[in-house]
């Protein structure tokens, strides 16, 4: 139930009049929003039921720093809304779902919409734009190619593109081309990319699948978050080899899950599904998140 509130608050832009226009009342949050004031009431008061709204001695609820940071903040690497999203997108999906458990079917990632869609891109972001750099360049083969001028990078996979605009920072001298397979998202990335003009003229997207990649162009490939959504990686990772300029790594970050199945599991273990690749020829770094380790390195051979 509080997942449903909390998405509630986050579609409805109420976390975000709170943390931006301060303590409201019903009718003030309503007002502010364009909503309706006996259900902003029925939000308000949840909220400060489950103890994420604080109520002021005149009755109006406020939000607390912290909660701006976990619930208002898409830069925040506190940010968590988008988890309330993601988990709404797929429950509008449940039959769809419950067919493919049936039969070993699936749900396409176009079908899933526009929260599914916007929360995995929002949810990803604030690691990108704080910690993505740093981490890279924690690794001094890496950091070489960010300084080459010149450099082509390939961000497969790109979704919403914020990888890819944080890559454009990251190799100030080099060019970047994001790739999506979702016409939807590389719509979305576009729009992404136009608002950031430092690097916009180095950013490419393209929908296209990664067969039909050029061959032995690129100084180094990226796929972030994504290798575990696709139902053919062995194939993608093997169409992307061949994209790489000879000895060009191919960098894979993905969640920091345990090595082997542990049951039961802690908060993480309980959040990710995580789905082995096999053997491939790459080498698979699972750094992400708020507990990265030192990152590995692993050209292409």
């Amino acid at each position: 139930m509080d997942a449903l509130a909390i998405h509630l608050g986050d579609r409805l832009g109420w976390y975000r009049s709170l943390a931006e226009d301060g303590p409201a009342s019903p009718v003030e949050l309503a007002e502010r929003t364009g909503t309706d004031a006996r259900y902003a009431r029925e939000w308000l008061e949840q909220q400060a039921v489950t103890g994420i709204l604080g109520v002021d001695e005149d009755g109006r609820f406020s939000l607390s720093p912290v909660g701006v940071a976990v619930l208002a903040d898409p830069h925040s690497l506190a940010y968590s809304t988008p988890m309330a999203r993601m988990v709404c997108g797929a429950a509008m999906h449940l039959p769809e779902l419950l067919e493919a458990y049936r039969t070993g079917g699936g749900v396409s990632w176009s079908r899933l919409g526009r929260d599914a869609r916007e929360s995995q891109a929002d949810a990803n972001r604030p690691w990108f734009e704080h910690r993505l750099e740093g981490a890279l360049r924690s690794v001094p083969e890496l950091d070489a190619v960010l300084r080459k001028p010149g450099a082509r990078l390939l961000d497969i996979g790109c979704g919403a593109v914020w990888s890819t605009i944080a890559l454009a920072h990251a190799c100030p001298g080099g060019h970047v081309d994001g790739v999506d397979v979702d016409l939807a998202s590389v719509e979305l990335a576009r729009t992404n990319v136009e608002s950031d003009d430092a690097v916009a003229q180095r950013i490419t997207v393209i929908e296209s699948d990664a067969a039909d990649l050029p061959e032995a162009t690129y100084d180094a490939a990226f796929a972030f978050e994504c290798i575990h959504d696709m139902p053919q990686p062995v194939e993608v990772l093997d169409a992307v080899r061949r994209t790489l300029a000879p000895g060009a790594p191919l960098i894979v970050v993905d969640e920091a899950v345990a090595e082997t199945f542990t049951a039961p599991g802690d908060d993480v273990e309980r959040l990710i599904v995580r789905m082995r690749l096999g053997e491939v020829v790459f080498e698979i770094f699972e750094n992400f998140g708020h507990n990265l380790p030192e990152l590995s390195y692993a050209p292409c051979g």
